[in-house]
């Protein structure tokens, strides 16, 4: 097998996919000391994916990713919430709030959803060496359903670290200033 093909071939260039993607906005949040939070909000999803569960009864589409999106967006909420008390750092924010989003998460999937498959350990683990399985035939070529979404989401975190560069820099490496502004 060639090129798309052989599943190796696909496998390592979603996976490139995926560390490009993280690198353009994560090399951010190690310079702001807030590497931490990547790891929050994603396991944090756990507990949108389980509240869209008990409120819809779908266990997958969009519903489920809209569930996850805002379960990440209360994460960071809550962690900047507490962080702007000044009462504690951001590591010590993210390590009340990334656990206990993440075992409410747990509990809920656990004590009323048991027998339901939400699909909770692709969300936790992941796995690539599936990829290639789940195509879409593009000109002829078959090409992994992850591969097209981490091109995509490449091209809008390329896009959105030119847009607003001036402000990221600004906010990483000057945050008091950035607040003033």
């Amino acid at each position: 097998m060639t090129g798309l093909a052989d599943p190796t071939i696909a496998i390592l260039l979603t996976g490139m996919l995926v560390g490009m993607s993280a690198a353009l906005l994560g090399s951010f949040l190690v310079l702001r000391g807030n590497s931490m939070l990547a790891d929050a909000i994603s396991h944090s999803i756990l507990f949108g994916i389980a509240i869209a569960w008990l409120l819809t009864g779908q266990t997958s589409g969009p519903v489920q990713i809209v569930g996850a999106a805002l379960s990440g967006v209360l994460a960071v909420f809550l962690i900047e919430t507490l962080t702007r008390t000044r009462r504690l750092r951001d590591d010590a924010a993210i390590g009340l709030v990334f656990p206990a989003l993440f075992s409410a998460g747990v509990l809920m999937i656990n004590v009323f959803a048991r027998n339901v498959h939400l699909d909770e350990h692709t969300v936790l683990l992941g796995e690539i060496g599936f990829v290639w399985l789940d195509t879409v035939s593009i000109a002829g070529l078959e090409v992994p359903r992850a591969m097209l979404a981490m091109g995509v989401m490449l091209l809008l975190d390329a896009a959105f670290v030119l847009v607003f560069y001036k402000a990221l820099k600004l906010a990483t490496f000057d945050p008091d200033l950035a607040r003033s502004l």
